[in-house]
């Protein structure tokens, strides 16, 4: 379950099962589990003070559960229960333990007392990730928990979760239906679907009230009766309100807006104890709906970025909190790991800015072996805990840092230690960044030639995915390119380059082209390349192929002859003042060597020496090349011929 060579902390040898634990001991192991979720947005699982507040946590775990049993952690509106104890939040890390969980709609925790402290940080990064990427509660969505560990258990409360019978379902349908009768909501899109489904809790929930009572909440009427009665009080509240409103949509603040005007009609209403069922579910369906709180990564803390300003965080969370190890002058692993691991965080945008700021000050001077393989195994940790729409938001930035550091060789250094130690999915994560760095350049050629040989090992699976998150990097993104990468252009690129150039082209269309011109393939044909002044589509089909090809040294007969046609054409429509070329002579010898029929009455005006209409001299190279290709292309022919006969 855990690390290799890592272990939980021991349990106490033997416990007495039968003392519930008390109300101190469970809030002392909340706040241990705080202290978890406050470091891990800054620091890798390998970390020491990662592992020792898991471990300190498992600790203050254990003298709370029963021997090889679970914690397990009710999640209610009103606050944490803990074997069957309730806990009011008063701390305000608690609380905010709660918040993050209610909002998630998470409605119960389970960590196994076997759990290590690596579990633990994966456990809280996911929770955290989800935190983040939302930005708000979670009323109409499942959410998504990635990469949780076997010795943590979650479950979800859906939105509107009920369990009414079959028959109630099918009331609460139909009253969904009469709502969005004759209204814009009928239209099968993503937000009369968002909608349909909110009512469809909505209505099941006020069944679902009704139905725990067994007994007609007004005017003593029998119970079918009654439900009937709120159902179509609801639907007239609800048909009132969207039609107030005029737009139909999923999003929560509409639907807030749609629970809220529903609200406002059922004040006409003289049915009070039907209404007061309403507005209490309604009421509830709302909270349940995301809160109107700052976007992701808008967080109002003010952050100094000092190891300081985290010790006095870290203390806040109690007596029992571990130190922190001492940092030494001159020693900057501390100050590093933070602001990586702070660029997961979608900072705003001061913030960002003072990360950046801190990491150019920090590469400007030269890192200590050890800090460059702190740096290294922090990335490769973000890269193997963390989403991939955080990665890519996340990197650049180190990035630009790297690149901006007097040290030249200092990005390629930490690329090439990063491609020695990762492999597989990890590799595949970083990949892209890997591609954009070189594409953007990399100033140490001997890292540089390591690093494309690295290229071709991602996953033939995930390429696809791979290349679509390069794509929304820097270099393709602004079309920046090291124009030394071009000289010549690397064949482990080729294929990359073949499906950026598939996507779009503009300048790397042109980079490759001019490289390959400066640079030209062996094989017959490749003349054809020198021909184009600029990218037309014929040259953009002709350089596609060749990319996908990666034809250097020799091409397949589809492509030679794709070439031979380009250069015919290109002989066919050559002004008078290009005749004298270098490249001239060569492709006419060339399509005398490939063999098309069509091309021996253009070989024979070029030997002939002139075109009377319109006008065009050949000089005496040209002419020599055009009886060498004359002599071929009749060889070419007869061997065909000979071939046919066979």
């Amino acid at each position: 379950m855990g690390e290799p060579g890592e272990s939980a902390p021991p349990r106490p040898a033997s416990r007495t099962p039968a003392a519930p634990p008390d109300g101190q001991r469970i809030e002392t192991a909340l706040l241990g589990l705080a202290r978890i979720f406050a470091v891990v947005p800054l620091y890798p699982a390998t970390h020491g003070l990662s592992q020792s507040v898991g471990r300190q946590f498992l600790t203050e775990m254990h003298a709370v559960v029963p021997e090889r049993s679970a914690l397990a952690l009710e999640v209610h509106r009103e606050g944490l229960r803990v074997a069957g104890r309730a806990i009011a939040c008063t701390q305000p890390q608690v609380r905010r333990i709660h918040h993050d969980l209610l909002s998630l709609g998470i409605a119960r925790v389970e960590i196994c007392a076997e759990a290590t402290p690596t579990e633990l940080h994966r456990f809280a990064t996911a929770i955290l990730e989800a935190r983040r990427s939302t930005g708000a509660a979670h009323g109409l969505r499942q959410l998504e928990l990635r990469e949780l560990p076997e010795s943590t258990r979650v479950m979800q409360r859906e939105f509107g979760r009920r369990s009414v019978e079959p028959a109630g379902e099918g009331q609460a349908r139909e009253a969904t239906e009469r709502v969005l009768e004759g209204s814009a909501a009928e239209r099968e899109d993503d937000g009369a679907a968002g909608l349909r489904s909110a009512l469809d809790h909505l209505f099941g929930n006020v069944i679902e009230t009704l139905g725990a009572q067994r007994t007609a909440p007004a005017g003593g009427q029998p119970f079918a009766r009654s439900l009937e009665a709120v159902l179509d009080l609801g639907v007239h509240a609800l048909r009132h309100a969207i039609d107030e409103i005029g737009s139909v949509s999923a999003d929560p603040a509409a639907l807030r807006a749609i629970f809220t005007a529903a609200e406002k009609a059922l004040a006409i209403s003289d049915d009070a104890a039907s209404v007061e069922i309403l507005v209490a579910v309604l009421a509830r369906a709302s909270s349940d709906l995301p809160g109107e709180e700052a976007a992701p990564g808008a967080d109002a803390t003010e952050y100094g970025l000092s190891i300081e300003a985290l010790r006095r965080e870290i203390a806040g969370y109690g007596g029992q909190a571990p130190e922190m190890s001492h940092v030494a002058p001159g020693d900057r692993r501390e100050e590093l790991s933070i602001l990586v691991h702070l660029l997961l965080a979608s900072p705003p945008e001061a913030v960002q800015g003072a990360i950046d700021e801190r990491l150019s000050r920090l590469f400007a001077e030269p890192l200590s072996p050890v800090e460059r393989s702190l740096l290294v195994e922090a990335v490769r940790d973000l890269a193997e805990h963390a989403d991939l729409v955080s990665l890519d938001a996340a990197l650049p930035a180190l990035s630009r840092a790297l690149r901006s550091s007097p040290d030249r060789g200092l990005l390629g250094s930490v690329w090439r230690e990063l491609a020695t130690r990762t492999e597989g999915r990890v590799f595949d994560a970083l990949w892209p960044h890997l591609v954009n760095d070189l594409l953007l350049g990399i100033g140490d050629d001997a890292a540089r030639r390591d690093l494309l040989a690295s290229v071709g090992r991602t996953s033939d699976v995930g390429r696809a995915h791979e290349l679509a998150r390069l794509a929304r990097l820097e270099a393709v993104r602004t079309q920046s390119f090291a124009a030394d990468l071009f000289d010549p252009p690397p064949a482990a690129l080729f294929p990359i380059f073949a499906d950026l150039l598939a996507r779009e082209g503009g300048r790397l269309a042109e980079l490759v082209l001019r490289g390959l011109q400066r640079n030209p393939p062996r094989w017959r044909g490749a003349e054809a390349l020198a021909t184009f002044a600029s990218v037309t589509p014929a040259c953009r089909a002709l350089l596609y192929a060749l990319l996908r090809e990666g034809a250097l040294e020799d091409a397949s007969p589809r492509l030679t002859q794709q070439a031979g046609r380009i250069l015919a054409n290109a002989l066919s429509e050559l002004p008078s003042r290009d005749v004298g070329a270098a490249w001239v002579p060569r492709a006419i010898e060339t399509i005398g060597s490939l063999g098309s029929p069509g091309d021996r009455l253009l070989l024979r005006e070029i030997r002939r020496g002139f075109r009377a209409w319109p006008w065009r001299r050949w000089p005496a190279t040209c002419r020599h090349a055009a009886s060498i290709a004359l002599h071929a292309h009749s060889d070419s022919r007869t061997e065909h011929k000979e071939s046919v006969d066979v």
